[in-house]
């Protein structure tokens, strides 16, 4: 998904090149949606990128990304796993015996 992303972002820029703050408004939404939205929509919408083929062609495609992810983000099959940890800042010291005859 990330290159989706990667590929997005890139003809993005590209087309928003000669809008004056346009790449600051790229960049200040990918850090807080929330609050960049409306500016970001502005420079998009006065850049004409809704008739851009190859951009909304990689749109497509992030957004078929995003809903076939699964929720969380990932998914983990630890079946015959030993010593699985999940989570961020773990510490983990194993010492595993042979199997049982």
């Amino acid at each position: 998904m990330r290159n989706a992303y990667e590929v997005l972002t890139r003809r993005l820029r590209s087309r928003l090149d000669a809008r004056a703050g346009a790449h600051s408004a790229l960049e200040h939404f990918a850090e807080d949606p929330e609050h960049a939205r409306q500016e970001l929509s502005s420079h998009l919408a006065a850049s004409g990128v809704c008739e851009d083929d190859a951009i909304l062609e990689a749109a497509r495609q992030l957004t078929a990304l995003a809903a076939a992810a699964p929720p969380g983000g990932v998914t983990v099959d630890a079946q015959h796993a030993q010593g699985v940890q999940a989570g961020n800042h773990n510490a983990q010291h194993n010492t595993f015996a042979p199997p049982p005859a």
